[in-house]
């Protein structure tokens, strides 16, 4: 049986009514393996599922009502999962083998200012469904073997939602006090409230390693947490994660540091390749030092950038290929070193490194009409610079060190895709205080 062609009955716009009755998150769950989706606005039965946590797809109803259809899902004998909101689709997926569930949700089978398209695509080798809403989702799709078979519904979205950047945490695991593990954990409970979609850190997760590592050990707890939320996160490498620093905090005595600045085994170990979820690719094989993951949020794409300290050229490079292979995505470069306290950009390579900020400006961050925000630490307390591309674009460089003994500050950047606008601040988790001169807005030029 083959599939019929499908697209939604070109209507005129959905009424403000339909647009309000789309409030209900549908959550997605993907079989890394089949490539089967689960979609459901059930969060607990999407993540008893334990498949891959894609967050929220896009908001639909859970009641029928008037100018809305039901999307029925599908499922066939081995388990893979189909969604449709036409009937004649719905016959020939039967016809397939595929059995009708209970389960479903409801969407408008018409375009609205305030609603997305919710495009289908059919791998052809195994008659695989995948819904899409974003270009690079669509994209990704495409280069995987996936025919477009165009719009199968028009679904809500959330246009905002929030990312948390952790500044250099280095001082919180001097000791048992729990200061790391208590962030994760308050992070995990606020994963609703913030709609939170992604986490990373600056670097300087430890401050040195030890031949039992307890630094990392302290963040082992906490590191879990993370992982079972499901919310995608990855961190950038900091000199103190690296075996450039030895007990105290300085460097190794007799030692090059410029060569163990790029030791990063027990980083790896930790914080590696086996917890980025939505990791899409690195430079070098298995190593998280230079690597990139993607999440879609806010109705549009996003790809995060986390890079060694003061770069290899090689490193460089590659990162300028990731990003101009991704130009419908917006980028966030996380970088250990890149602003000064004063909010300059560090002109040197800190003595031992291979390239200088300015130079990774220069070369990379300057050069991409895409890269929306710089995040890093390593030096001074808060700051916020605007930069301007070569393109005349502006890009957000903000850094956070702070370097709390007695507290586990965070920042929450909230975004708002609607109005292209953020704005961020820091929070002490344990004080529940909120730092000074660390409120910092700005408008967005998002893609596409």
């Amino acid at each position: 049986m083959t599939l019929l062609p499908f697209a939604a009955s070109p209507t005129q716009a959905a009424p403000d009514d339909v647009c309000a009755a789309l409030t209900a998150p549908v959550h997605l769950r993907t079989d890394p393996g089949t490539g089967s989706q689960l979609l459901t606005t059930d969060r607990a039965a999407a993540d008893a599922a334990q498949l891959r946590d894609d967050s929220v797809a896009f908001l639909a109803s859970t009641n029928a009502r008037a100018r809305l259809e039901r999307v029925y899902h599908l499922r066939s004998a081995n388990g893979r999962d189909a969604y449709s909101a036409d009937r004649a689709e719905v016959a020939a997926w039967r016809e397939l083998g595929y059995r009708q569930l209970d389960d479903g949700f409801f969407a408008s089978p018409s375009a609205a200012d305030c609603l997305l398209p919710v495009y289908e695509l059919v791998r052809e080798s195994d008659r695989q469904q995948a819904l899409a809403i974003t270009e690079g989702q669509r994209d990704e799709y495409l280069a995987d073997g996936y025919a477009p078979r165009g719009v199968a519904f028009y679904a809500g979205v959330d246009r905002q939602f929030s990312l948390a950047i952790i500044p250099d945490s280095q001082q919180e695991v001097l000791d048992d006090h729990g200061l790391w593990n208590q962030r994760a954990t308050w992070l995990a409970e606020q994963e609703g409230a913030l709609d939170l979609r992604y986490i990373t850190h600056v670097g300087d997760v430890v401050n040195w390693d030890t031949d039992d590592h307890i630094q990392y050990e302290r963040t082992k707890a906490g590191v879990a947490t993370l992982d079972a939320t499901g919310i995608p996160w990855s961190f950038s490498i900091g000199n103190h994660d690296t075996m450039a620093t030895t007990v105290g905090g300085s460097a190794r005595p007799g030692e090059s540091a410029h060569t163990n600045q790029r030791i990063t085994k027990t980083f790896n170990r930790y914080y590696g390749v086996q917890h980025a979820k939505n990791l899409q690719g690195t430079w070098e094989a298995d190593k998280i030092d230079n690597s990139y993951s993607t999440f879609a949020a806010g109705g549009v794409d996003w790809l995060v950038l986390n890079m060694e300290l003061w770069p290899r050229e090689g490193a460089i490079q590659w990162a300028k290929g990731i990003v101009a292979s991704h130009p419908d995505h917006n980028v966030i470069v996380v970088n250990h070193s890149f602003l000064e306290g004063n909010g300059s950009v560090k002109q040197s390579n800190g003595g031992y490194g291979d390239t200088s900020p300015q130079h990774v400006l220069d070369e990379l961050i300057s050069e991409f009409d895409n890269i929306a925000f710089v995040f890093s630490g390593h030096t001074g307390y808060t700051v916020q610079r605007a930069l301007t591309g070569v393109h005349g674009n502006t890009i957000h460089a903000i850094n956070t060190t702070l370097h709390a003994r007695n507290d586990s500050p965070t920042r929450i950047v909230q975004i708002d895709t609607a109005g292209k606008t953020f704005s961020s601040e820091v929070s002490g988790v344990a004080s529940g205080c909120t730092y000074e001169r660390s409120l910092f807005t700005g408008l967005l030029e998002l893609q596409p």
